[in-house]
């Protein structure tokens, strides 16, 4: 019988510990778990369409500059903390 392997620290979901404050508006995010890369696969960028390679703690594929300009942008729904920063 074979064992699966563990998963790795970049293949497991973000849980709601792991996620912190939704920053203010002009604030820069802090990403530097390494779950936000996708280290396999890409795909579009959910707010400009253009090839990405990172995730939001929601699992959306979305470049950190574009969520951060999207927070700035949208404050009263950024609340509601679609993206935000780690724990």
């Amino acid at each position: 019988m074979t064992t699966r392997p563990a998963r790795s620290a970049a293949r497991r979901p973000f849980m709601e510990k792991d996620c912190g404050d939704v920053p203010p508006p002009g604030a820069l995010l802090i990403w530097r778990d390494s779950r936000h890369y996708l280290h396999e696969d890409s795909g579009p960028c959910v707010l400009c369409r253009k090839p990405a390679h990172l995730r939001s703690h929601a699992g959306e594929t979305v470049h950190k500059a574009c969520a951060e300009i999207w927070l700035t942008a949208h404050p009263l729904e950024a609340r509601l903390g679609r993206f935000v920063s780690d724990a």
